[in-house]
């Protein structure tokens, strides 16, 4: 029983470690709320955002990532670190870059589509 235990323990250790990290931004969703859409890419996604809010990047568990959530996480890449201060309101707005990382990305979900 003790070997059974100490498998099931190391295979959940195991799983648990490919999982990738994942938190909710409420800063994305303030920013695509804003945004002036440009391109049909982030209409949709404006849409998706104000049709379900929070739940259209994920779910219930704000670690688990959905739809809109993946293909951005995707379009921003492994490399991509999200820097608080980047995304901070400053006089009630988000900085142009932040603006900007999210639009790039948006867009890159519809490419790759």
């Amino acid at each position: 029983m003790k070997k059974f235990l100490l498998v099931l323990l190391a295979a959940a250790f195991v799983a648990g470690s490919f999982v990738a990290s994942v938190n909710a931004r409420p800063a994305y969703k303030g920013i695509v709320d804003k945004m002036e859409a440009k391109t049909d890419a982030e209409k949709a996604v404006q849409k998706v955002v104000k049709e379900k809010k929070c739940n259209a990047c994920h779910g219930k568990k704000k670690k688990m990532r959905l739809g809109v959530g993946v293909d951005i996480g995707k379009a921003l890449g492994k490399e991509f670190k999200y820097v608080k201060a980047v995304f901070a309101k400053k006089d009630g707005k988000y900085s142009d870059e932040a603006v900007e990382l999210l639009r790039v990305a948006i867009n890159k979900t519809k490419e790759k589509k």
